[in-house]
Formats: structure tokens, sequence, C-alpha cells
């Protein structure tokens, strides 16, 4: 079968991520040190704090060095903290609650099992 054209043209690059330039504007800051005020979590405000006064990216980078560890971002930790929380036996809805994921498919997206504790559930 003769193929009419070409197919490649068919095809569209990625999109590029847009590049991101944003600051905080004014009173953007104590807004949102107050919103992180200790209420449900003591410990927002002094991260909010620490990375706003650290640049935090270059520190996590110095950390993961220091460790020897290779390829970790700082948002794999989220990845982490809710597969953790399964692992601990919360159900999905406690877990989506603490996680602020609102439907199935992202929280299965940041949870990751381990193989060895789903086999000793089995048995």
């Amino acid at each position: 079968m003769p193929i009419n054209g070409n197919p490649v043209r068919l095809i569209s690059k990625p999109k590029e991520n847009k590049p991101r330039d944003r600051r905080l504007e004014d009173g953007e800051e104590e807004r949102l040190l107050l919103s992180c005020s200790p209420g449900k979590n003591p410990y927002l405000l002094p991260l909010v704090i620490l990375a706003i006064e650290t640049a935090l990216r270059g520190l996590w980078s110095r950390a993961c060095r220091r460790a020897e560890i290779n390829d970790l971002h700082l948002h794999d930790l989220r990845h982490e903290s809710t597969s953790r929380l399964f692992e601990l036996g919360l159900n999905i809805m406690e877990v989506s609650a603490i996680t602020g994921h609102k439907d199935l498919k992202m929280l299965k997206r940041y949870t990751h099992l381990k193989a060895e504790d789903l086999a000793l559930k089995l048995g």
C-alpha cells in the first residue's frame, strides 16, 4: 500500500517547558507567611522561610551530593511520603485527605508500593 505524502509532517514536536521568572509581588510574602502560620502543620512556615532565605534547591543538591545520592529531586519525597502512608495501612480516603490528591488516577501516580511488601501480605 503506497504512502501518500510525507507521514513525518503529521508529527509535531513536544512543547518545551516555558521558563519561569515569577517573583513575589508586593505583599505576597507577608500574605504567604501569614497563611502558613502554625495551624494544621507546624513545619510549613519554617519550610517556606527556609526556601525563601536559602534558595532551597542549592542546599538540596549539596545534601544529596554529601549523601552520595544521585538523581533525587525534592519533589520525589512527595512520592515517598504517599507510598509510606499506604504502607502504614491507611486507606485511599485517608491518604488522599493527607496528600490532597483529588482523584484516584493521580494518587496512583504518586504511589509506589514495594513488591516484597505486597508479597508478604499475600502470604
